[in-house]
C-alpha cells in the first residue's frame, strides 16, 4: 500500500498500540504505534474508501466507501465478518461511520440521506434499522453511551435524535 496523500482515515486501536489506516487503493494497513512498523496490509475489496471506524472494545474495523458499501474486519487478522459488503439505504458514498461504546452496533451514513444501524453479532447486509429525516451529505453520526440512542447532524443544519433500535425519530433541532 503506498501512504501519503493517499490515505482517507485512520485511527488507534482501543489499547493505542495499534494505528489503523486506511488508503484509496482500497487497503487497510495495520502499524505498531511504537515504532511504526507494518504489521499488516488487507485489501478491503471497498471501492473509494474513505470512512474509517474502529470498535471502541478492540476487536473490530469498519470501512466505507463508493456505493454505499461497508465491510467489516477483525481488527487482529484483518478478516472481513462478511464475503459480501454490507450495504447503506442509498447507493451513495459512505461519509461517517460510528461505534457504539460497547461495540454492539455499528451505524453508517452516506452523501445521500442513507442512515443504517448494523447489529456487529449478526452483520446482515441490510440495516437493522433505518434513520430518516436528514438530507445531503451526512457530516456527523454518534451513539449515546449506552447505545440506545444515535444522533446524527447533516449540510442543512440538522441534527436529529433517533432511538438506535427503531430508528423512530425523539428530536430534532435545526440551526442557522
Amino acid at each position: 500500500a503506498t501512504l501519503g496523500d493517499d490515505i482517507t482515515g485512520l485511527g488507534f486501536s482501543s489499547d493505542s498500540k495499534t494505528v489503523f489506516v486506511l488508503v484509496q487503493d482500497g487497503s487497510l494497513v495495520r502499524f505498531t504505534a511504537s515504532n511504526q512498523s507494518q504489521i499488516a496490509t488487507s485489501p478491503t475489496g471497498i471501492s473509494k474508501p474513505n470512512a474509517l471506524a474502529i470498535d471502541p472494545t478492540g476487536s473490530l474495523v469498519a470501512v466505507g466507501g463508493d456505493d454505499g458499501e461497508i465491510q467489516v474486519y477483525d481488527s487482529k487478522q484483518l478478516v472481513a465478518k462478511r464475503t459480501e459488503p454490507m450495504k447503506l439505504p442509498n447507493d451513495d458514498m459512505v461519509q461517517k461511520l460510528c461505534f457504539s461504546a460497547d461495540g454492539k452496533l455499528l451505524i453508517g451514513g452516506s452523501m445521500g440521506d442513507g442512515i443504517g444501524v448494523w447489529e456487529t453479532a449478526r452483520l446482515t447486509e441490510k440495516p437493522v434499522s433505518q434513520m430518516k429525516g436528514l438530507d445531503e451529505w451526512i457530516k456527523g453520526l454518534g451513539f449515546s453511551s449506552d447505545g440506545r440512542r444515535c444522533c446524527g447532524f447533516d449540510a442543512e443544519k440538522r441534527f436529529i435524535i433517533w432511538d438506535a433500535k427503531s430508528g423512530q425519530s425523539n428530536k430534532t433541532y435545526e440551526f442557522d
